[in-house]
This record gives C-alpha cells, sequence and structure tokens, in this order.
C-alpha cells in the first residue's frame, strides 16, 4: 500500500538519527542545541499524538457519509471505499510522524513535500475517474466519499506540519505545483499544496513587543504628559483655571465693598 510505495520511491530512505528520542540533523544555524532539541521533543511528542487522533476521523467521515449504503457487483463499494481510507490515512500518518522526527529544517521540508505528492498520488487517479464520468452509480458515491476524506486528510496533515515548523522558529508559505495524472485510461491536471519554508527564529515576535517596551521606557515623562494632556483636551483644564482666578477676584472684589459699609 502506502507505505510500500514510499519505500520504493526512496521518500523514506533518508531518514538518519543522531539522538535518542527524536532525529537530528544540520540546519542552517548548526547543530541543535540540548535546549532545542528538548523543545522540539516536546512539540513533536505533541504532534505525534495528533496526527494519531487523525488517522481515525476519516474513516468515520466515510461511514457517516455512507451509512447503511450496500452495493452488490461495483467496483468501489462502501467496504472498500472505508478500507482504503483506512489503510491510506493509517499508514500515511505513521510515515508523516517519521518525516518529523528530523529536527526542522529546510531540506527536511523538500521530503516533507515528496511525501505530500506521494500521498496524492495514492488516490489522485479516483478524482479522475469521478470528475470524467468514468464512476456511476454506488461507485460514484463511494468513491467521492473516499475523495473527500483524503482531501481532508491532506489538509490537515499539511496544518500539522506547519504548526510544527512555525513552533521552532519558521515561516511557512503555501504554494500550488502540478501533480498530473498522464498515466491510464482517466488523465487530468492536478494542483496541490506544498510548503516553503524561511528560519526566521523563534523570538522574532518578541523582539517586536520588547523594542516597543523599550521605546516608552525611554520616552522622557514630559512627553508623555504632553501627549496625554494634548489627547484629552489640556485646554479644558486651562480654561477652568482661568476661570477660577476670575472667581477669586470678584471674591476679593465683594469683600472690599462689605469693608467698606
Amino acid at each position: 500500500m502506502f507505505l510500500d510505495n514510499l519505500e520504493s520511491t526512496g521518500v523514506l530512505t533518508d531518514q538518519t538519527s543522531t539522538g535518542t528520542g527524536t532525529t537530528a540533523v544540520l540546519n542552517s544555524a548548526g547543530v541543535p542545541s540540548p535546549e532545542q532539541l528538548a523543545e522540539f521533543q516536546a512539540v513533536f511528542e505533541k504532534y505525534t499524538n495528533v496526527i494519531g487522533d487523525l488517522a481515525g476521523t476519516y474513516v468515520n467521515y466515510v461511514n457517516k457519509i455512507l451509512g447503511a449504503l450496500d452495493c452488490w457487483g461495483a467496483s468501489w463499494d462502501p467496504a472498500r471505499a472505508k478500507k482504503f481510507v483506512q489503510e491510506t490515512t493509517s499508514e500515511g500518518a505513521q510515515s508523516l510522524i517519521r518525516m518529523l522526527e528530523v529536527y526542522p529544517n529546510e531540506s527536511q521540508i523538500e521530503v516533507i513535500n515528496s511525501w505530500f505528492i506521494a500521498y496524492h498520488d495514492s488516490y489522485k487517479m479516483n478524482i479522475a475517474y469521478v470528475e470524467q464520468g468514468g464512476a456511476k452509480d454506488c461507485t460514484r458515491r463511494s468513491l467521492l466519499a473516499l475523495i473527500r476524506a483524503m482531501e481532508l486528510s491532506y489538509a490537515e496533515f499539511m496544518s500539522v506540519v506547519v504548526d510544527v515548523y512555525t513552533s521552532m522558529g519558521y515561516e511557512c508559505t503555501l504554494y500550488d505545483i502540478h501533480n498530473d495524472d498522464n498515466e491510464g485510461k482517466w488523465r487530468q491536471p492536478h494542483l496541490i499544496k506544498q510548503i516553503r519554508v524561511r528560519y526566521v527564529g523563534r523570538v522574532a515576535g518578541t523582539v517586536k513587543r520588547f523594542s516597543w517596551s523599550i521605546f516608552w521606557m525611554l520616552v522622557p515623562v514630559t512627553i508623555v504628559v504632553a501627549i496625554v494632556r494634548y489627547l484629552t483636551g489640556s485646554n479644558v483644564g486651562r480654561k477652568v483655571k482661568r476661570k477660577s482666578k476670575r472667581n477669586k477676584v470678584k471674591i476679593k472684589i465683594k469683600n472690599r465693598n462689605v469693608n467698606k459699609n
């Protein structure tokens, strides 16, 4: 099935282990520090559990769509569609975990992108079969459920990769490539998503916030007070003061008149 195809295409053959618990390789910043590896270990374990939970979700999705639908003699009946989704998403989850064991780096993301191409290859022929009218009745309904489940899993698995790389200081962008179906009777072009990463450092956002705090600490207090007065209408305060002075003058004049009398 899917794992066999990955082995035959060499996608899984370049994974090298250099450490306990997780796999580490050189990245643009050099060898990961023990602190980085420990942090990555925590991120990896978190998303390993997420991926494991995802695998069973799509079988339930197919079951929900197809329900008690039963077909005799269909090339793709509900049972076959469910089995395909279960096996492919499960093997996909296992192999993606192996991809993510490698400490995040720009070279490894290319291996992961190859994994996504292979994952799409596992079901793209069914897309053309359905969209070009080859599938009928029960087979069509079964394959529509299968395709939808696989597309959802593709998007979810990609979201996990982006989350892992973002957590370790990478800026991720998605872009489209052609992964056309050029074999067999049913052929058509396909666009699929791939990931591009750039290391920006895990403290990028913190630095920006910190620089603003330093700015406000260094601004003279008098300037801050002046700005606050201006924004809150300090002229009103001045008018009150002037008015109070006038009242004092009036009071003095009254007092003088009283004394004269």
